[in-house]
């Protein structure tokens, strides 16, 4: 517990049955795709990234291809650091969906949103005080690539969400480095996405910084389930921010 805010020790579910249900999600997203991918009365946002694509949707599962309350898709890329996937591209699971689309979805029918860098920014970033972003524009380039293989014709860029000061002793991940230097990290993360981004035609950033941290530029533990992780209390309040983009319309 910290500051009388009780965390999980574990991001997934506990008990086999839900861990199963978790599992099946796939189940429905795949009619759901099916569906949008052929619609021509709206648009469908698809969530591509680590874990916080779905936690910055819907309530935490174990399944890595979902559907959340307002009709998103959430495909999981696993674990995965942005700068991975700026040297090594997106997992086979992602670039699978994305070719089935292309082949037979409507063009237009999906706008794919792009989350990753918490992990970068709580591990490994803090080490690396000095080390340039010059990878930043290979990771919005491997975005587009799949973008384009999804036919879209606009895409997001969601900042990931900021780092928690929680110690590493009361929570279930690795963190490296003061609250801090992830602060400054994460600022730093922030403003070379922007700059990759800024250039890109039809590319939005979805950068809800200012309304997730507090004044240290941390995210208030009371935000998160596990000191990392939103909660659903934040996670409506980030929906209700995103429908200021207009990403649908």
């Amino acid at each position: 517990m910290q500051n009388g805010h009780a965390i999980s020790h574990r991001i997934e579910p506990h008990a086999l049955s839900d861990r199963i249900r978790g599992k099946l999600l796939f189940l429905l997203a795949w009619p759901t795709l099916l569906w949008a991918m052929r619609r021509r009365s709206r648009r469908t946002e698809l969530w591509i990234g680590d874990s916080h694509a779905m936690c910055v949707n819907r309530e935490v599962t174990n399944g890595m291809f979902m559907r959340a309350p307002d009709g998103q898709l959430i495909l999981r890329a696993g674990a995965r650091l942005m700068y991975s996937i700026a040297r090594k591209g997106f997992p086979e699971r992602v670039m699978r969906v994305a070719r089935f689309v292309n082949r037979f979805g409507r063009p237009g029918a999906l706008v794919p949103i792009f989350l990753a860098g918490e992990i970068d920014v709580r591990v490994h970033l803090p080490e690396r005080p000095d080390a340039p972003f010059d990878w930043m524009a290979e990771y919005v380039e491997r975005c587009a690539e799949v973008a384009r293989l999804l036919k879209a014709d606009r895409m997001g860029f969601f900042v990931t969400t900021p780092p928690v000061d929680v110690p590493e002793a009361d929570v279930w991940f690795p963190i490296t480095g003061s609250i801090e230097e992830r602060v400054e990290a994460h600022r730093k993360l922030r403003e070379a996405l922007t700059h990759a981004v800024e250039p890109i035609p039809d590319a939005v950033l979805l950068d809800l910084t200012d309304m997730l941290a507090g004044p240290t530029g941390a995210m208030p533990i009371e935000s998160t389930t596990d000191g990392a992780h939103t909660n659903l209390e934040t996670v409506a309040t980030i929906r209700a921010r995103l429908a200021d983009y207009r990403l649908l319309s």
